[in-house]
């Protein structure tokens, strides 16, 4: 009695092009621990566990209405970080 049933793996989500290994799924499950090496998945976990109800990898960039074009710099501009040319 064989059986046609095959175990298949769960796809979780589409992969994101600004950052390795993370899936994009629509909900965040997990806040995973980032090394500095890995700077902009590291400035964009920062701005995740900072910034309330960004709809959007664009939109977590934008601070008082200005869209920065690094997550670093939004992580900047929000004062989570210091600036090392003061």
């Amino acid at each position: 009695m064989g059986s046609n049933k095959k175990w298949m793996p769960r796809k979780q989500g589409t992969p994101i092009d600004a950052c390795s290994g993370l899936l994009k799924s629509k909900t965040l499950e997990r806040v995973f621990i980032v090394s500095l090496r890995q700077t902009e998945c590291f400035y964009l976990r920062l701005l995740l566990v900072n910034v309330t109800g960004p709809l959007s990898f664009q939109d977590i960039r934008k601070v008082n209405g200005q869209q920065y074009p690094t997550y670093k710099d939004a992580c900047l501009a929000l004062g989570l970080l210091e600036d090392d040319n003061q």
